[in-house]
């Protein structure tokens, strides 16, 4: 089967099903008591070395469809666990020669240390919950050999640690079958896992806000911690989930990758137009201006160089070379108008905000180091802006 196959079959199923689940929700056939019903609402697609995988994503009261993104890992077990891992590191559970595999409601890890975890990760809930750890100690939470057939993965939570790094990725629902597959077996195996009967995947009952931020909180770090996964889809989640942003930033408003003619410009300038990942307005009713990155799962610091020369790795520095062009852009007072008239937001000495790395690359001292000689600039990581938003207290979720 082609991964195009794989794509299209998993988003059609999945379209059908949840419109199907909508549908008899608001009709009675389907009784969730007083409890609020949160569909997905992004479809991640990954294609690795030996298989396809298909994984809900995301949390909203109401379904229209799923937006489907396309995602390469070259390794299935990194894309689980988190790590570069291998075989010889030891496993709780082994997935090799087997078929449609089905693991619920559990909690896989190598080794609990409840407080650490739930210090990077307060949504991990460890009471009422199948808990599975590894009989040594030090081992990953799955491992797939390179003959599976096919497996599903319903509301499980894979913990793992290496050194004192800890990641978590809490699945929703996820559907893996091997790429020898033929399109029509997918169809059948996905078919019959949708009708199993025993409850509706991919869908939860929340009966209040906290309940619902948690859930919202857990599919977020999923996605920052994909590896290498586009800064585009991380977008893409913030704009279909703003209540992350409005309240991990305490803001009422803002504006998603506008675009922005050069209506008045330098010599030399042959840009076109500026689009910036976000405007954020503030309280006073002017925008700063942020741009996201991804964390940076493969890099142990943001910064390189010793104190007296510390200073930002490449990728890094282009963020804030984007956010210099941009602050540039709104600098001339035609801009300025034109940004005004197309969405409503003002623009004056902003402050620059680049979103990248993590809790285990980011060191508040390096990162001030480095900055020494920029002005109203700023970092803040993914796993900032998540505990911000779970932490978070009484605000609105209005955006544009």
């Amino acid at each position: 089967m082609l991964f195009d196959e794989f794509v299209r079959s998993s988003a059609r199923a999945w379209n059908s099903y949840f419109n199907n689940v909508s549908e008899q929700i608001k009709t009675g056939k389907t009784d969730i008591g007083n409890r609020r019903a949160l569909f997905p609402t992004m479809l991640l697609c990954t294609k690795t070395d030996n298989y396809y995988i298909a994984e809900l994503l995301g949390s909203s009261e109401t379904f229209s469809s799923l937006v489907v993104k396309r995602h390469v890992e070259p390794n299935i077990n990194r894309y689980f666990n988190l790590f570069d891992v291998s075989e010889d590191r030891g496993f709780t559970f082994k997935l090799d020669h087997g078929e449609k595999t089905g693991l619920k409601d559990l909690i896989l890890a190598d080794r609990i240390d409840d407080e650490k975890v739930r210090s990077r990760f307060p949504f991990v809930q460890f009471q009422g919950n199948t808990v599975l750890t590894s009989v040594r100690g030090d081992q990953v939470p799955i491992f797939f050999g390179r003959n599976h057939g096919s497996a599903y993965f319903v509301e499980c939570k894979l913990i793992n640690t290496l050194d004192s790094a800890i990641r978590v990725k809490t699945i929703l629902y996820a559907i893996v079958v091997n790429k020898g597959f033929t399109k029509q077996r997918y169809i059948d195996t996905l078919n019959s896992t949708l009708s199993d009967g025993s409850k509706v995947l991919g869908i939860t009952a929340v009966n209040s806000e906290e309940a619902k931020r948690q859930i919202v909180a857990a599919q977020f770090s999923n996605i920052y911690l994909t590896n290498k996964l586009r800064e585009t889809t991380i977008g893409e989640f913030l704009k279909a989930h703003p209540e992350i942003l409005n309240m991990s930033l305490s803001t009422r408003r803002f504006i998603t990758e506008p675009h922005l003619p050069w209506v008045e410009k330098g010599a030399g300038n042959g840009d076109g137009a500026i689009n910036p990942d976000l405007l954020v307005e503030r309280d006073d009713g002017f925008c700063d201006i942020y741009d996201l990155k991804t964390a940076l799962l493969n890099k142990a610091s943001l910064t390189k160089g010793t104190r007296s020369r510390r200073r930002f790795i490449d990728y890094v520095q282009e963020g804030i070379s984007q956010l210099a062009n941009y602050k540039e852009y709104f600098e001339f007072e035609k801009n300025r108008a034109v940004a005004f008239q197309k969405y409503a937001v003002k623009v004056s000495n902003p402050n620059l905000v680049l979103v990248v790395g993590s809790y285990e690359n980011v060191n508040p001292n390096e990162i001030a180091e480095a900055s020494r000689l920029l002005q109203n600039f700023a970092i803040i990581d993914y796993d900032t802006l998540m505990q911000l938003f779970f932490n978070a207290r009484g605000a609105d979720d209005n955006n544009d």
